[in-house]
């Protein structure tokens, strides 16, 4: 009796199973939602390239209008910025770092009048000069490919120089006497240059002329250098 009442159940169960299954395999699957198209840009907007960066170093030398020269280390990033209108030059924000250590030893003399003859000059000791000057200078570049792998570049920026001058002066009939100067001002960069690819991520580049004219401290220079840019 039992055994018979279990299989009542089972096969009631089973029957009221059935049909949600049947009912489950009709159902029709949603259908998929279309995309919906992002709106146009304002009026008066265009799109711009934006590209990753590079990072470029070199060394090259400094050599100052008026005294001193140095080797010169360089360090600086990028980005493209091109305007979406320009087909054939690229435009690109930089930020560029300098460091240079020029030094020179100046000779110094002095007139002397015998009571008896003609002046003359002599010797009167020396005077050694140590600077460290550093340049960061933001710019921007254009840049136009004159060929596949090799392209040329102009430069422009105005940023920040400090220097931290030691003149060490022996002089006779005075003794030695050290005077530091801190000087803080503005410099405008100007370059130009060229590039020639390595690989699709690094390139090789040269800059014949890089002029640094500082408006704080005496020591506008050029600095010529070579370096090496990557691109992630």
């Amino acid at each position: 009796m039992a055994i018979a009442r279990i299989r009542r159940v089972v096969a009631a169960a089973l029957l009221s199973v059935v049909p949600v299954l049947a009912s489950a395999q009709q159902v029709a699957p949603a259908p998929a939602r279309s995309a919906v198209p992002l709106p146009p840009p304002p009026a008066g907007t265009s799109l711009r390239r934006r590209e990753g960066g590079d990072l470029t170093v070199g060394v090259g030398a400094w050599a100052a209008l008026d005294r001193g020269e140095s080797p010169a280390f360089h360090l600086d990033y990028g980005v493209r910025r091109t305007p979406a209108g320009w087909s054939r030059a690229e435009l690109e924000w930089r930020l560029a770092v300098m460091l240079a250590r020029p030094s020179e030893e100046t000779g110094l003399s002095r007139t002397v009048t015998p009571p008896f003859g003609s002046p003359y000059t002599t010797s009167a000791g020396s005077e050694d000069m140590r600077v460290w000057l550093v340049e960061v200078v933001p710019m921007a570049r254009i840049q136009r490919r004159l060929a596949r792998g090799f392209s040329v570049h102009a430069d422009a920026g105005l940023g920040l120089a400090q220097t931290l001058e030691t003149y060490d002066r022996r002089e006779m009939f005075a003794g030695q006497t050290v005077e530091r100067r801190n000087v803080t001002g503005p410099v405008l960069r100007l370059a130009a240059g060229l590039a020639l690819d390595l690989s699709p991520r690094t390139a090789l580049r040269f800059v014949p002329f890089s002029l640094s004219f500082h408006l704080g401290s005496d020591f506008s220079g050029f600095a010529p250098f070579f370096g090496l840019s990557f691109r992630p």
